[in-house]
């Protein structure tokens, strides 16, 4: 399959003799890159697809990727069996609208023929350009943003990093289902924020809830369609160029175990990491990114094909009985993964996907005990 990626620049002459010098051994070596020599280009057998943003709107995050670019095709690969592509960065439009309809268009190709979107961005405002490449799918998305802010913002004003999400909760048309943060710290969201996710029923996990066990983050991330991370969520002197400077955050083993969370989940389309940026910039965040994608690339390596691609009558069934009501748990015979049974009030298609809930093993013995996985009444309270 060849499409014409207009207004995209095809991957900079110099990342391409850096990978010449490279050992054979290199994942540089591996990549099948979108030069200009190469128009239309062909996406036959790719599975995933590295992609920049240019993002002349905003200095603090108008990037040169090529330093990342080298950091990551030095590395070497794993075990990996299957086609990745480097289309290149695309080319800022006018202003922020063509520029979001450019990359929105882009990414609906990739999505519809199954290729996942590796997103390098600048600001996160384009993470709600990557939600609405999900609007001709006709399904619910859910999205989760790993971000130590809502960034629910003021969704009346022009959209910024630090709103995106709220866009996607009140611009129709809406096919947000669910959207879940992970790594929220308190004191830097206003209390409205707070409160909204509470009452649309949204999923919202403290920094330091994931820190003390992160695999509280691994049911989460494997009922996501879309994955976000907001660069500043790292701690400063994890990351080598965050502007905000933050004492707290997650540290790079962490930021990479949920890259493989995100990876490993069989639901999620798409993946991108915003608000790179400039600042300070130095080799040890270059080299933070290239091994976040590294990760999410060898999670993706260990997919088990699961939920949504396996029927549940292929798992196995536990009915667990409370005060009259059954819960229903599924486990993989695979993958050893649990999921939970939300009823649905009626019968409707585009709900039909998201009635069946992640969890954890913790959940099941926890419904054993008469107490309610707190995900399952969330999802419950949206039906």
């Amino acid at each position: 399959m060849k499409h014409q990626f207009e207004f995209i620049e095809p991957v900079d002459e110099v990342v391409l003799n850096f990978i010449e010098q490279l050992p054979d051994q290199a994942l540089g070596k591996t990549v099948r890159f979108h030069t200009d020599n190469e128009s239309p280009f062909d996406l036959s057998n790719i599975r995933l697809v590295l992609i920049s943003i240019e993002d002349r709107y905003d200095k603090k995050t108008n990037v040169d990727f090529s330093k990342i670019r080298e950091q990551f095709y030095s590395l070497f690969p794993g075990n990996w069996d299957y086609a990745i592509a480097d289309l290149g960065t695309v080319v800022a439009a006018e202003n922020f609208e063509h520029t979001n309809y450019l990359l929105q268009n882009t990414l609906e190709v990739l999505i519809k023929n199954n290729i996942i979107p590796i997103i390098l961005g600048g600001s996160q405002k384009y993470a709600y350009s990557n939600y609405r490449a999900y609007e001709s799918l006709e399904h619910l998305v859910n999205v989760v943003n790993i971000d130590h802010r809502f960034d629910l913002g003021n969704a009346s004003t022009p959209i910024e990093g630090h709103s995106f999400a709220g866009k996607m909760v009140v611009e129709k048309p809406i096919i947000l289902f669910n959207y879940a943060n992970l790594g929220y710290q308190s004191y830097l969201n206003p209390i409205e924020e707070t409160d909204l996710m509470e009452n649309l029923y949204f999923e919202k996990y403290r920094l330091g809830e994931i820190k003390s066990d992160i695999t509280l983050a691994e049911p989460v991330l494997r009922d996501a369609d879309i994955v976000c991370i907001d660069y500043n969520s790292i701690k400063s002197n994890e990351t080598g160029f965050a502007t905000l400077h933050q004492p707290n955050g997650f540290e790079g083993t962490e930021i990479c175990a949920l890259s493989r969370y995100a990876g490993i989940s069989d639901k999620v389309s798409s993946f991108g990491i915003y608000e790179i940026n400039t600042i300070t910039f130095n080799s040890i965040g270059e080299n933070l990114i290239a091994q976040m994608i590294w990760y999410f690339i060898e999670g993706y390596h260990f997919r088990s094909n699961d939920f949504p691609y396996t029927t549940r009558n292929q798992y196995k069934k536990f009915i667990v009985t409370q005060e009259g009501d059954d819960l229903i748990f599924y486990q993989s015979p695979k993958s050893g993964r649990w999921w939970m049974e939300v009823p649905l009030k009626e019968i409707n298609n585009k709900w039909q996907r998201n009635s069946l809930i992640p969890c954890q093993h913790k959940d099941y013995l926890d419904a054993c005990n008469n107490i309610v996985p707190e995900r399952w009444w969330r999802a419950f309270k949206k039906f």
